[in-house]
């Protein structure tokens, strides 16, 4: 049986955390299909070229994107196609919105024993038996570089203050960003392109950095085995 202990679990270095300002999301009743991956399993599919809207977020097709946009770079870079597991996309779902409730940014849960690990949550969402790797993100919900200052407009962003206004990203171009973020770290590259990987959910919850939309994102892959059914 794999040494856990060699799992590897990052978060995305040069994704900054300050404190939170909470949005309120909805709950989610347990592991459901996607459906938007059923129907719409290209990233160029125009399905992701939709405008996010803060007020009304649609996580299934975030979580597709994300998805989509993973297997792109395994493929850019030799690696096998995951597949996509429900319960792996409602774990780092659950986990993106707890950290956003409780203001943290780890692995590891700080004061919560029932979801502390990576695989204790999976085991909380059904998964029997889980051998995890999880990349996590904060990225910002409009496509303005890192650490880049930003000016509060009416409809948007900008980078000076009588500049074009940015307005939001699309579901893809967040989900290609936030991979990319992964990419270029070589903790979660490793993750990201693991042969090990089989299958795979991305999960996200939206918080704030002062006036700034925030997208924290989950990705979890279920190494070595098959989830058992």
């Amino acid at each position: 049986m794999p040494d856990k202990s060699e799992f590897h679990r990052l978060k995305s270095l040069g994704f900054f955390l300050v404190i939170f300002t909470l949005a309120s999301l909805s709950a989610c009743a347990g592991p459901t299909s996607n459906t938007v991956l059923t129907e719409h399993n290209r990233l160029s599919d125009s399905a992701y070229d939709a405008i996010i809207n803060f007020r009304a977020i649609d996580y299934d097709r975030l979580g597709a994107a994300c998805l989509l946009a993973s297997n792109e770079a395994r493929a850019a870079n030799g690696a096998k196609l995951v597949t996509h597991h429900p319960k792996l996309e409602f774990t780092g779902r659950e986990y993106a919105k707890t950290m956003s409730r409780d203001q943290f940014f780890a692995h590891e849960h700080p004061t919560d024993p029932s979801q502390q690990t990576p695989e204790i949550r999976a085991r909380n969402s059904g998964v029997k038996n889980p051998f995890i790797a999880e990349n996590l993100a904060l990225i910002q919900g409009y496509p303005v570089p890192n650490g880049t200052p930003v000016y509060v407009r009416q409809g948007g962003f900008s980078v000076t203050p009588d500049g074009p206004v940015i307005g939001p990203h699309t579901y893809r171009s967040v989900a290609k960003y936030v991979v990319q973020g992964w990419l270029d770290s070589p903790g979660h590259r490793r993750n990201l392109l693991s042969g090990d990987a089989l299958q795979l959910g991305c999960g996200a919850a939206l918080t704030s950095q002062g006036e700034m939309p925030m997208f924290l994102f989950v990705q979890n892959f279920q190494l070595y085995e098959p989830i058992s059914e």
